[in-house]
């Protein structure tokens, strides 16, 4: 099994090369079972952007708001 640190390089690798989906799932996975303020900061940004999910500020604040706090264990669903 990979690292945190290997599936969110993966994950980034993935967003940058246009393949959106599938870096919302790798940074969703990875914070479903690790406390990464990077991966919930990304998905803050695919919503407020609106990239692969729909726009959602209320959840881009979520995510935002849950990768400033250090223990992560609040995450939003």
């Amino acid at each position: 099994m990979k690292s945190p640190q290997e599936q969110l390089l993966d994950a980034n690798v993935l967003f940058l090369r246009g393949k959106h989906s599938e870096a919302f799932e790798g940074y969703s996975k990875i914070i479903r079972n690790y406390p990464d303020a990077i991966a919930a900061s990304n998905i803050g940004y695919m919503y407020h952007r609106g990239i692969a999910v729909v726009r959602d500020y209320k959840k881009a604040r979520e995510f935002y708001i849950a990768a400033s706090e250090e223990d992560g264990e609040d995450y939003p669903e």
